[in-house]
Order: structure tokens, then C-alpha cells, then sequence
């Protein structure tokens, strides 16, 4: 078992070198403060579910016959599904968060729009407010989307390749939503509306907050400062650079490629949503970290034949840039685990593996037989 609080007072002071702006984070849901993720694990629990009804009166003029919420979804949101008097059945979506506005509820639609153009199914968002003019939290209200959560797919694992490979076909036809001058990395709007990154190149954004989860997870003693030092040197190497300086702009990448997040019908995926880590990147991030997420059956090797039947070709250095992606989301869903005070025997294989993918020489400590 991992003591986690015997590092609570050095964790505390390493956060407090932090601003966990939202803008400048390599993935949003994981990069926040301890003392926020303790307390979105507790969002259900403090909300006035008494304010639905006057939501959707003000948002939709309707009237809210029922409604009912699931506590195990894999976001920092409340996800509440409303039952409407006549009415096709909404999902409430609540950033009860107080202290930060989430820019992002506003920018979905359009992200989900630009997808459907080029045949990526996505949802239907039909209102959201931040203006925080009328209720002190975010809120989105979109239509509830088709299918069953690919989360608990009861299929055959012949059925989870073929939509494996439709996820590939997608991850492929991202290319078709270039963001040319846009910049890297979180997506914010400049003066003239326009979506831009908060980098300046996709190193900047891969290593963003790097330093930060390493250090995490040496205070911890996953790793050792020799460690955490190659591990630095990798993502700042001439290699690295190489690889993810080859394209001149980056692409709307949806950044959250797990199955809780896709919606399927016996063999068809018929939707991918949950916007709030989108990127300006390499839509080749998406396989290389799509295996780190749980799933029914392994899908790497069917997405990779996807992707590649979609495009038409094997872009150069592919499962290299994949292994580095890898690498990147391994490290920051282990140090979330270990403030969480969640670790589990994945994050340690995750990160072990994305070591090894690598050909780095670092020894990670497995705390949960300690």
C-alpha cells in the first residue's frame, strides 16, 4: 500500500509552485490541484439538485418530468440525465467548480461540428452558459447521444476490432481538420474569435507540466532523480524534436480517446463526445494513447490498421511517435493516480511498458507490493 500521507506536506509545496492554469496544461482533467481533485471526487455529493428544474425551465422552457445521474462517469463533470415532459431526453452537464470557469463548455459545438463534417459522429450540444450570469457553475445541455457506452461493451472481441478499426478510420480523417497558424496545445479563442493554441510547437505542448509529474512521481519514489532526469532528456532530445516537428500546424485532436467516451451500436461506433481535453496536436496521439485507457479487448493493432487503411499509406516514424504519446500519458495518469490516492497495478504497467517502449533505461517502482 502506498502511504500517501506521509508526502502530504511536500506535495502540498511542491502544487504551490503551480498555477494549473487551464490554458497552459498538457491534459486538463489531470492537471488541477489535490485539493480539487479531491473534490470533484466528491461533486455528487454537494450539488442542489433542486436547481434542475429551474436550469432547464431557463435554458429550455421545459418542464423536468425525472431525472437521474450516474456517479462513476469518467469526468470532473456532474452528468445528469433529464427526462422532459414530451420532449426528446436531454444530458445536463455541470462544471461545479467555483473558482474556474471551464472556457471549453462553449467551444464544443463547434468542435463536435468541425467533426461531423468530415464524417466523425459526435454529439449534439443544444445550450451552454459561462457567463455565470444566472447560476454560479458552468452548465452544457446536449441531446442524449445513441448506442451504449463502449465502457461496458458485452461483445465478442471479433466485434471490438472492427470498431477498433472504425476508431482508427476516424483518428485518420482528424488530418481533415487542419488548424493551420493556430498554434499548439490547449484551445482558447483570440480577439478576433478565432480557436488558437497556447504553444508555440508541439514540444512545448508534449512537455507541458513534464517537469511537474516527474517530480511527483520521485517524491513518491516511483522513480529516482537520475530517473526523472532521463525521462527529461528524452522528451527535450534532438529525437523527439524529429519526430513531432515534421508538420508545419497541428489538428483539432479530441485528446481523450477512452472508452467511456464513444458510443456504439452492435458494431458501428455512432458517436465520440467529451470535448474538454481537446488539442491542437498530431492525430497520431490518439493511437499511441488510446491502449493506456480501459477496454474491453486490446485495440492498439486494429486502430493502427484503420488509421493506416483511411490515409492510404504508414506515415514515417509512426509507432515511434506513438510510443512517445504513450510515454507522455502513462507518466501523468500515474503521478493523477498517486494524488488521487488511486494508484492501481495499470498505472504502474502503463508506465513500465511506455519505458520499455521507449528504450529507456529507468527503473520504475512497482508501490503497490512495497
Amino acid at each position: 500500500m502506498v502511504d500517501y500521507l506521509k508526502f502530504e506536506k511536500e506535495l502540498a509545496s511542491l502544487e504551490a509552485e503551480y498555477d494549473y492554469d487551464q490554458d497552459g496544461v498538457y491534459y486538463y482533467n489531470v492537471h488541477r490541484p489535490s485539493w480539487l481533485i479531491r473534490e470533484l471526487q466528491r461533486r455528487y455529493d454537494s450539488f442542489d439538485y433542486s436547481l434542475i428544474p429551474e436550469i432547464i425551465r431557463y435554458a429550455l422552457n421545459e418542464k423536468v418530468v425525472n431525472y437521474r445521474y450516474t456517479d462513476h462517469a469518467g469526468t470532473g463533470h456532474l452528468i445528469i440525465f433529464v427526462e422532459l415532459g414530451g420532449k426528446k431526453d436531454v444530458v445536463l452537464r455541470i462544471n461545479p467548480i467555483e473558482s474556474i470557469i471551464e472556457k471549453y463548455m462553449s467551444f464544443e459545438r463547434d468542435f463536435a461540428d468541425m467533426y461531423k463534417r468530415v464524417s466523425i459522429p459526435s454529439s449534439t450540444i443544444l445550450w451552454s452558459d459561462i457567463s455565470r450570469k444566472h447560476f454560479n457553475f458552468d452548465i452544457q445541455i446536449m441531446e442524449v447521444l445513441p448506442g451504449a457506452s463502449l465502457y461496458e461493451f458485452d461483445g465478442t472481441e471479433s466485434d471490438y476490432g472492427k470498431i477498433a478499426f472504425q476508431l482508427g478510420q476516424m483518428v485518420a480523417r482528424e488530418y481533415k481538420v487542419p488548424m493551420k497558424g493556430k498554434g499548439w496545445g490547449r484551445i482558447t479563442k483570440n480577439k478576433r474569435g478565432q480557436y488558437v493554441g497556447t504553444f508555440n510547437s508541439p514540444i512545448q505542448f508534449l512537455t507541458a507540466y513534464l517537469e511537474h509529474d516527474l517530480r511527483i512521481l520521485t517524491l513518491f519514489g516511483m522513480i529516482d532523480p537520475q530517473g526523472m532526469n532521463s525521462i527529461k532528456e528524452f522528451f527535450m532530445s534532438d529525437r523527439v524534436a524529429r519526430l513531432f516537428t515534421q508538420q508545419s500546424y497541428g489538428y483539432l485532436v479530441h485528446n481523450d480517446p477512452s472508452d467511456h467516451n464513444i458510443r456504439y451500436e452492435g458494431t458501428e461506433v455512432v458517436a465520440i463526445f467529451d470535448w474538454e481535453n481537446a488539442v491542437i496536436f498530431d492525430p497520431v496521439c490518439e493511437l499511441g494513447t488510446a491502449p493506456t485507457w480501459t477496454s474491453a479487448y486490446p485495440k492498439k493493432e486494429k486502430m493502427i490498421e484503420g488509421f493506416v487503411h483511411e490515409l492510404g499509406y504508414t506515415p514515417v516514424g509512426l509507432e515511434e511517435k506513438m510510443a512517445v504519446c504513450y510515454l507522455r500519458k502513462a507518466i501523468d495518469k500515474a503521478q493523477f493516480a498517486l494524488r488521487g490516492q488511486r494508484l492501481a497495478a495499470k498505472h504502474v504497467a502503463n508506465f513500465r511498458n511506455g519505458v520499455k517502449l521507449n528504450q529507456l533505461t529507468v527503473e520504475v517502482t512497482d508501490l503497490l507490493s512495497e
